[in-house]
């Protein structure tokens, strides 16, 4: 699987620093390429989140790979994650389930909200 990534930068008193990254895979829902979607994902360093940075970001990426193309920019979260689902409603993502037990983590497995982005 290709994982693409990008870097979050932001620019102040004239020098640019890193708040994040942004990465994007393929999934597929069919065998055709008209049934590709781009699962995109986001981690902002703690200091910068609440400022918008995340759902700026979230937008331009899924505008750029519209732009490429891309009918279905997805993205999933924890359920508990009530900060990135206001990132995503906020970026234009639209809320379309949860996936019940879809994720393990060390506290156990949780569920996840699944969003998309429909050019």
């Amino acid at each position: 699987m290709t994982i693409f990534r990008w870097l979050i930068e932001m620019q102040s008193a004239g020098q640019w620093q890193e708040v994040g990254n942004l990465s994007a895979h393929a999934v597929w829902y069919g065998p055709t390429e008209s049934s590709k979607a781009m699962n995109i994902g986001i981690s902002v360093l703690e200091e910068f989140r609440g400022q918008g940075i995340g759902s700026i970001a979230q937008r331009l990426l899924a505008e750029e790979l519209h732009a490429q193309g891309v009918v279905r920019v997805e993205a999933s979260t924890d359920v508990i994650n009530i900060a990135e689902q206001r990132a995503l409603k906020s970026a234009g993502f639209i809320y379309e389930g949860t996936l019940r037990k879809a994720q393990g983590r060390a506290d156990g497995v949780h569920d996840l909200q699944v969003w998309s982005h429909l050019s």
